[in-house]
């Protein structure tokens, strides 16, 4: 099983890795300080925890703004919440996973 890595645009226009894979409900998880997508699939463990969970799930990681795949040729001024929340919905809206208003 393989990791599907794909971009997405947010409305500041930096773009945001994220990859799926699974199939089932989905689970979104967060990146952590510091990601990057293909250097933590090339870790033994972590690969096994994905593809163990991705049996009955659609797992959706990103990598944040400024990490692994993300732009970081842009800086990033924006370190709050909200920034954070809307690189999350920009990613859920790509996939049709958002919550409609």
């Amino acid at each position: 099983m393989d990791q599907d890595i794909r971009f997405c645009t947010i409305p500041t226009g930096v773009r945001i890795a994220y990859a799926t894979i699974g199939q089932g409900p989905p689970l979104v998880v967060p990146p952590y300080w510091v990601t990057h997508l293909e250097v933590d699939w090339e870790q033994p463990a972590l690969r096994a925890f994905w593809t163990t969970l991705a049996q009955h799930h659609t797992i959706l990681r990103f990598d944040t703004h400024g990490c692994g795949l993300s732009d970081r040729d842009r800086d990033r001024t924006d370190r709050t919440l909200d920034y954070e929340v809307r690189m999350l919905e920009a990613v859920l809206d790509q996939l049709a996973l958002g919550t409609s208003d």
